[in-house]
């Protein structure tokens, strides 16, 4: 990510919980499934013309379910 490349893949509109959009107010959401499932949900942003990565979680496979209501 520090690269500037984008990993995992982007998530559909309609499977972006409203949680991330209220809180961050951000509609471009990736998701990366990590080792020990793991996930990682970040989002990113253009600040001043400079593309940042926003981290917004981190958490296990059980946690990623409830957040995404499976």
């Amino acid at each position: 990510m520090k690269k500037n490349k984008i990993v995992g893949f982007r998530l559909k509109q309609g499977q972006i919980p409203q949680y991330y959009v209220k809180k961050h107010d951000i509609n471009a959401v990736y998701k990366l499934d990590l080792p020990g499932y793991w996930r990682l949900i970040y989002g990113i942003l253009v600040i001043h013309g400079e593309r940042k990565a926003l981290l917004m979680e981190l958490f296990d496979h059980d946690k990623y379910n409830k957040r995404f209501g499976y």
